[in-house]
C-alpha cells in the first residue's frame, strides 16, 4: 500500500477508520434497538455506561441487559393495562351514558394503538 505513497495510504486509513466509527456509532445502535425495540440513543447511552463502569465486557452486556429491563417493564405493564381494562367501567361509568361512551372510545383508542396488548395470552 505504501508503493502507491504515503498519501494515498494515509487516506485509505482515514476512510476504513471513519467507516469502522460510522458502523460501531450509528449502524449498530439502529439495528440493536429496533431488534430491541429500544431506541438507538439508549442503546448508545447503554454502551457508553456499561463500558465506562466496566469495560469491553460492560460494553457487550449493557444493550441485551437494557432490552431485558425493557421488555420486564414492557410486561409488567401490559399486565397492568390488561387488569385495568379488565376490570371494565368505574361506577361512574356504567350510571352516566356519556361517561360509559367515553370509557368504550378510550378501550377503542387503545386497542387500536397497541393492538399486541388485547390479544389473547398464548
Amino acid at each position: 500500500m505504501l508503493g502507491n505513497g504515503f498519501v494515498t495510504a494515509l487516506i485509505l486509513l482515514v476512510v476504513v477508520v471513519g467507516v469502522q466509527q460510522l458502523e460501531a456509532h450509528v449502524r449498530r445502535p439502529v439495528l440493536t434497538g429496533s431488534l430491541a425495540h429500544l431506541h438507538p440513543l439508549v442503546v448508545l447511552l447503554a454502551i457508553a455506561a456499561g463500558g465506562t463502569e466496566a469495560g469491553v465486557p460492560g460494553a457487550i452486556f449493557a444493550a441485551p441487559a437494557v432490552a431485558a429491563a425493557a421488555a420486564a417493564l414492557r410486561v409488567l405493564a401490559d399486565r397492568r393495562f390488561r387488569a385495568a381494562d379488565e376490570a371494565g367501567p368505574s361506577q361512574e361509568e356504567a350510571s352516566s351514558p356519556t361517561a360509559l361512551a367515553r370509557h368504550l372510545e378510550q378501550r377503542s383508542e387503545d386497542r387500536d394503538r397497541h393492538p399486541a396488548r388485547h390479544d389473547p395470552p398464548r
